[in-house]
């Protein structure tokens, strides 16, 4: 059993104690939005047919890819309007990011989303920190969604949305690279606050990084807030022999005003 089973083995465990207990496990464990059964639609109910799920059940926080190697269409430019193609450039940063509501089996604890609910930006312009933005609305209607999925498919447990599955592919490029740290930023569901690390062999890499991400303290269904998404940075040896750090970030935000 993994850490993100153990830590919601013992939050569904607290959950179902009693009505005195709940408002007790509620101030300690994530935040949970839930629905009336009653509310789901026929579009929900169609859309349940073409709806994977997908289960986060990894014991690591991060679940890491490569992909386009040594890939030479690095045509976007950084926030700083430097063509990436630059000799001896040297950078960090989020070029999409996915995020889908995570949903929690209520009874069993299960982690899982979808991947049909949910949404991505793609960054034309590239930066060290990139976050999606979702208002009021957009958020509610996947949150519906999704929960209205999960009710359509087995309606014999009870589910609510505890936070927000994000994939984010982040490029890095250095003439001498030397490995990346990252993490999924808390809350993360009790997985921690330890770095992954990663030796980069390559002078131009995009790699995928995607976890599970708890809502936070200030959580609220109208008011502005943020998830940190995943983090890092990504280390080189420069021109002088010393190794430095470049930061990076992929998150959200939600209830965001038009």
């Amino acid at each position: 059993m993994n850490r993100l089973k153990r830590f919601l083995g013992s939050f569904v465990f607290l959950l179902f104690l009693s009505v005195s207990v709940i408002g007790n496990a509620f101030a300690l464990q994530p935040k949970i939005i839930t629905m009336d059964s009653n509310d789901i639609t026929t579009e929900i109910i169609s859309e349940a047919e073409h709806s994977e799920r997908i289960i986060v059940d990894n014991d690591s926080p991060l679940v890491f890819e490569k992909s386009d190697l040594l890939f030479d269409d690095f045509e976007k430019t950084t926030d700083k309007d430097i063509s990436t193609k630059y000799v001896g450039y040297v950078f960090a940063g989020p070029n999409q990011i996915h995020a889908y509501p995570l949903v929690c089996n209520l009874n069993t604890g299960d982690l899982f989303y979808y991947n049909t609910i949910g949404d991505s930006v793609y960054f034309s312009m590239l930066s060290q920190y990139s976050n999606i933005k979702f208002t009021k609305s957009e958020a509610m209607n996947l949150y519906n969604r999704a929960l209205g999925v999960a009710y359509t498919n087995e309606p014999q447990y009870s589910y609510g949305i505890v936070g927000w599955y994000i994939i984010s592919e982040i490029d890095l490029m250095a003439d001498r690279p030397k490995y990346v740290e990252y993490r999924i930023a808390e809350p993360n569901f009790g997985v921690g606050s330890d770095y992954e690390k990663w030796n980069v062999p390559y002078e131009k890499v995009r790699i995928t990084l995607q976890g599970a991400c708890a809502f936070p303290d200030d959580y609220s269904e109208t008011q502005y807030f943020h998830i940190g998404g995943v983090e890092g940075s990504y280390y080189y040896t420069a021109d002088n022999g010393k190794v430095l750090g470049v930061p990076f970030g992929a998150g959200i935000s939600v209830n965001v005003k038009n």
